[in-house]
């Protein structure tokens, strides 16, 4: 598990234009964000405050305008499945375990500044761990 600043991770990740995937989860907690995402087939538009939330080996392709704020928490699937001691919870989630349902959240001032305080404060408990206590 870990967690970032956007802006930490702009450089690799979001700049990539090029089809790719990831190995693990992504919550992305948008402040402000202009442009779209290709996942698999379909475009989805990204403005303003937005969540998005994109499971594993799903290919994506980012075009964005500018640079996008906000905060994004990542995870394996093992280690939610480990620490919760249920091997399905991410699969009734419905924004990871049902494909139809789209990949995006709009967010509210209220509810994006609880996404932001909580990455935030996840961010600030992985930085007081012994890095052999970190798992990635």
């Amino acid at each position: 598990m870990d967690c970032f600043n956007v802006a930490e991770i702009a450089h690799r990740s979001l700049s990539l234009q090029e089809l790719h995937a990831t190995s693990f989860y992504e919550m992305f907690f948008f402040k402000e964000i202009a442009g779209h995402i290709l996942l698999e087939d379909t475009k989805l538009e990204l403005a303003g405050q937005v969540a998005l939330l994109l499971p594993p080996a799903q290919p994506r392709q980012w075009h964005l305008q500018g640079s996008a704020e906000g905060m994004v928490v990542i995870f394996e699937g093992e280690f939610i499945e480990t620490f919760l001691k249920d091997n399905l919870f991410l699969n009734r989630l419905y924004y990871f375990g049902n494909y139809d349902a789209p990949a995006t959240l709009p967010l509210g001032n209220g509810d994006l500044d609880t996404l932001l305080g909580l990455s935030k404060h996840i961010d600030q408990k992985l930085t007081c761990l012994p890095p052999t206590a970190i798992i990635y």
